[in-house]
């Protein structure tokens, strides 16, 4: 018996990490050194390119928490303090660090997630390996006298869950689908519900790493493309039109200097893993303040990306149609990131 909404989209969303990322690449290409504007004269300068392997860190903007929300459950973050490696050419991932998570009292309350070990994972494959640990403050009612933990490997199940003395393995879906069943024990629908929120907040990363990539790319095609902004085209989805993903700078000068903002507006932007029949579609607004360049050593980022209303929704098809879920993940909130060479 479930008694607990379930966020039904979530297990299958986060088995296709990978068409998160391939929003990014929507209009392909890097820097051509066209101007993008049949050659009007502007100067702007390339950035310094990004390198292929990344450290990244993540903070908290103290404006806004970055939340999560769908089917009628909200997942804030009132504390980002993590960081990772992300090579572009391998799509390898790693993430380390803690991660403050707020679900409410109706469901698990305010609690922590910190890494143990790095968690590592490929393209949209669920993590190899790592561990998380999953800390409960007193007073919470999920309050667990000991720390419950999850460990990711190559075994079969992949997912060890460890309590005390107690241990039990399950594969990925199953791990992701223990939280909203109270049959459960609950120190394992806690460590469920923590590894979730954790690798929605990663999959959100993903996607903003994949976007500073292609801007870092295309910096000066952006500059001057002037108030319009740079418009790239989603897939092609049967039976609609064609959505967009538009990257305009907020004040445009011709130039994209450190302290610029950008927006980048999704509009019916559908992503198609030509590998599979499940894919996503996105609407909404990102936007992206206060630009960080260096070029030596290299480092790049924003002070803020700040989520308006961006939704997620996925879509299946079935022949030539494809259905698209009305329930949608919406994000809102803040976040920071910048990048370093290793």
């Amino acid at each position: 018996m479930r008694t607990t909404p379930t966020l039904r989209i979530v297990p299958r969303l986060l088995s296709a990490f990978a068409i998160a990322i391939m929003v990014a690449a929507c209009g392909g290409g890097g820097d051509d050194g066209d101007d993008g504007n049949g050659g009007n004269g502007i100067t702007d300068d390339p950035a310094p390119p990004m390198p292929t392997t990344v450290i990244f860190n993540v903070g908290t903007k103290d404006s806004a928490s970055l939340t999560l929300t769908a089917d009628g459950i909200s997942i804030a973050y009132p504390l980002l303090g993590y960081n990772g490696t992300w090579n572009r050419t391998a799509q390898a991932w790693t993430l380390s660090g803690r991660t403050g998570v707020n679900s409410g009292a109706a469901l698990f309350g305010s609690f922590q997630v910190a890494s143990v070990t790095p968690v590592s994972w490929t393209g949209g494959s669920p993590p190899t390996s790592g561990k998380l640990e999953f800390i409960t403050p007193a007073g919470n009612s999920f309050f667990l006298p000991e720390l419950v933990q999850a460990t990711f490997d190559t075994s079969t199940p992949p997912v060890l869950l460890t309590y005390g003395t107690s241990t039990s393995r399950y594969d990925w879906d199953a791990y992701l689908s223990l939280w909203p069943d109270d049959t459960q024990p609950r120190e394992w629908r806690l460590a469920s519900f923590g590894g979730t929120a954790s690798f929605l907040v990663a999959d959100r990363t993903q996607l903003i790493l994949e976007l500073m990539a292609y801007v870092n790319a295309n910096d000066t095609r952006i500059s001057s493309a002037g108030a319009a902004g740079l418009v790239t085209s989603c897939s092609a989805r049967p039976g609609a039109a064609t959505g967009t993903r538009t990257i305009a700078l907020a004040n445009p000068d011709g130039e994209l200097n450190p302290g610029d903002a950008l927006v980048v507006t999704y509009t019916n932007c559908w992503v198609d893993d030509q590998t599979d029949n499940i894919d996503v579609l996105y609407n909404g607004s990102i936007a992206l303040n206060g630009y960080i360049e260096n070029k030596t050593p290299f480092s790049t980022g924003f002070d803020e990306f700040r989520f308006n209303s961006f939704s997620e929704q996925e879509t299946e098809t079935v022949g030539p149609v494809v259905n698209v879920d009305p329930l949608a993940v919406v994000t809102t909130g803040t976040m920071t990131l910048f990048v370093t060479a290793p």
